[in-house]
């Protein structure tokens, strides 16, 4: 193939096949507008006339609203099954399995869909995440650290003309896991039985989340294991397949890094070796260690869970050094059953349509040229958009906190659901680069144009061959830690690529390689049990970029949050002195940083993240910042449910992606068990859910 065949090219959108609304007011202009004819006021209640206020424990009861509009879509009429809101890691997966599980799924997403080849070579993907035509926008969002506009503008990657620090966010079919590092690491056990706990339902249990990886997994780079898995399979011997907690037969293929690289540039491989004798020397119990060494160093073996030490990273990178995720998992299941996935690109959902009883009966959209559009769904609207749009249709859809629905009713919004957590709760884990300079350049940093022409020996080797430095995603070593001996599990975790890594602003991905002396270290810390960012629909602008607010270290009270990543430093330092006469001097956070507290406050002011959740948080009944409940349904509501990073109560692991894919292959599987149930009822009519069980 040609280089130039590789380039950008508009991948095909599935014609709309529905019929723009053009008679109403809101259909000529991006903003929802009030309706002509408000019958009654929509935030009383029809016989008291009294606000209902779903935050009390026990009060989640339906707004009634009256001025429903008659031309809403009739579900026993609708073409499909599900409608299903982004085509992210969440959305696509979901859509793609029900596919499979027989059912008809409509995709909307927002962005416009384009082939990018930048987006498919794993070495590339700061550049991905930089790309217009993979953006959110074009643009991606700017994002708040802080509530004091003063911090804010402290940390050096504030851009002042844009009034925020980036926050990159893909779009497309893929969404966000088209320009990610690829890394692939489960979600920690701990971390499914705190939602199993937070919600009452054993089935999020790790020992029960454990099959969903077999069925998302197609393991490359434990070949002993895949080989007992085969075995297994022939015989039907139940215990000889998928150990360790790997899959075998899924549809998203891992890999690791070919160590053969290495051999390229003897300062890395020397920096490896010194890691390998650190993480030793400096890490874990005696049992840690049998059991890094019993698993290969492999972070999502069931051996290594609880474990510090050495982590050979796994990737979504397949075996021809391509990437690999929800993407091709999507437009493969939809040319294997056409008649069952239509995908609409560049669909901007202002609304889900919420009937008198608050069932979702479909969706209200524009299209490109600005056409609004409603479409049903015979079964259910699956909110799918990420940790930032989703809440803000969910307001735009009439379900949010008392104050945003009244800022929003201006613009139509009528109020259907009080629920205080929609847009709250918003988490991230902190990450933070130990920059160090070297006294020679790094050769493979050297000799790497990232130009992906004719003229790039390494981008040849990788079109060519699918091998060499551009088939990898840039991380060398890696190993997990804890910041306190005295926690149970590790929290830290630490990974060394060639450049300067800092953070995300307008132009990172260039800085990053400027300089091959650069190396960094760079420091997860999972922070787990963060809940107080928000995301808030924009009043002057409802269907625009809602306004985004992590509040940083501190402004939640309670324990230091910067120590974690400072203690890091200092552990990272360790490793660096091992490193000798190749070292030159440290860039970030400098030298001049000695005492933790000294080291906390750079940290508090240089800190980022990329990992953004909880903002419609999963919980019981009675949390009154839950959003949804264990099967993903928005509480006060029927037939709608939301799928994707926004419903996690705390963050989860060191590195998400892995966790919204299982979530997504289970809520699957709920959705076509309560379609099943649905299908057995006596009436030939879809019941949606009962809200109590």
């Amino acid at each position: 193939m040609k280089t130039s065949e590789l380039r950008s090219k508009p991948v095909t959108t599935l014609p709309a096949g529905s019929q723009p609304l053009a008679t109403r007011p809101e259909d000529r202009s991006p903003e929802l507008r009030p309706p002509e004819r408000p019958a009654v006021d929509p935030t009383k209640d029809v016989k008291t006339r009294g606000a209902i206020d779903l935050s009390k424990p026990g009060a989640r009861k339906r707004i009634a609203a009256a001025n429903i509009d008659a031309k809403l879509p009739e579900k026993s009429s609708a073409e499909h099954d599900y409608v299903i809101i982004g085509a992210g890691a969440g959305g696509a997966v979901t859509a793609a399995r029900l596919a499979e599980l027989g059912h008809k799924v409509l995709v909307l997403e927002g962005g416009d869909d384009r082939d990018v080849l930048e987006s498919r070579i794993p070495a590339a993907h700061a550049v991905a995440s930089e790309h217009p035509e993979l953006k959110v926008d074009g643009t991606s969002y700017y994002v708040d650290h802080f509530t004091d506009a003063e911090k804010n503008q402290r940390d050096p990657k504030f851009d002042p003309a844009k009034g925020g620090i980036l926050y990159p966010r893909g779009e497309g079919i893929g969404g966000s896991t088209r320009m990610n590092a690829m890394i692939f690491v489960r979600p920690d056990d701990v971390d499914w039985n705190r939602i199993a706990e937070a919600t009452g339902d054993p089935s999020w249990k790790a020992e029960n989340m454990r099959p969903y990886m077999n069925i998302l997994e197609k393991n490359r780079f434990r070949p002993v294991l895949r080989l007992l898995h085969e075995i297994g399979k022939r015989i039907g011997v139940e215990s000889m397949k998928n150990i360790g907690g790997h899959g075998f037969d899924g549809w998203l293929e891992t890999t690791r890094a070919d160590p053969r690289i290495l051999l390229r540039d003897k300062q890395l491989l020397k920096m490896v070796w010194e890691t390998t004798k650190f993480s030793f020397a400096e890490l874990g119990s005696l049992g840690d260690k049998l059991k890094r060494i019993a698993s290969v160093f492999d972070p999502n073996d069931d051996l290594a869970q609880g474990t510090e030490g050495l982590t050979l990273t796994p990737t979504s990178i397949t075996k021809e050094g391509r990437r690999n995720g929800p993407r091709d998992r999507l437009l493969d299941v939809q040319k294997a059953h056409p008649d069952r996935i239509e995908i609409r690109t560049g669909a901007k959902v202002d609304r889900v349509l919420l009937d008198s009883k608050g069932d979702a009966v479909g969706v209200q959209y524009r299209e490109a040229g600005g056409k609004s559009v409603r479409i049903g769904a015979r079964r259910e609207v699956v909110l799918s958009a990420g940790t930032y749009e989703t809440p803000a249709i969910l307001a735009r859809s009439g379900i949010a906190d008392e104050a945003t629905l009244d800022a929003l009713a201006p613009h139509g919004v009528p109020k259907k659901v009080v629920l205080p957590g929609v847009g709250r709760s918003l988490s991230d884990r902190y990450e933070y680069g130990l920059v160090f300079r070297l006294k020679e350049a790094v050769a493979l940093t050297k000799d790497l144009p990232l130009t992906f022409d004719d003229d790039d020996a390494a981008f040849q080797e990788w079109k060519n061959d699918g091998t060499g430095p551009y088939a990898t995603n840039g991380a060398v070593v890696a190993f997990q830690a804890k910041s306190d001996p005295s926690i149970d599990d590790p929290d830290l975790y630490f990974f060394l690529v060639p450049g300067k890594f800092e953070g995300y602003y307008d132009g990172y991905s260039k800085d990053s390689t400027a300089d091959p002396n650069l190396c960094t270290l760079v420091i997860l810390h999972e922070n787990k049990q963060d809940r107080k960012g928000t995301v808030t629909v924009d009043p002057n602008d409802p269907s625009g970029h809602p306004k985004i607010n992590f509040m940083y270290h501190g402004e939640e009270g309670g324990a230091d949050d910067r120590l974690p990543i400072a203690r890091g430093i200092q552990l990272g330092r360790k490793l660096i002195e091992r490193f000798g006469d190749m070292v030159d001097s440290e860039v970030l956070p400098g030298a001049q940083h000695q005492t933790l507290d000294q080291i906390a406050d750079e940290i508090g002011r240089g800190t980022w993240g990329h990992h953004a959740n909880g903002t419609a948080r999963m919980g019981r009944e009675g949390d009154p910042m839950a959003v949804v409940d264990s099967k993903f349904q928005v509480f006060g509501t029927s037939s709608l449910r939301v799928v994707d990073a926004s419903t996690f109560p705390d963050n989860v692991g060191s590195f998400i992606v892995s966790a919204v894919m299982l979530q997504a292959e289970k809520a699957a599987q709920d959705l076509d068990v309560a379609a099943k149930k649905a299908d057995a009822a006596p009436t030939t009519a879809f019941k949606p859910h009962q809200l109590r069980r």
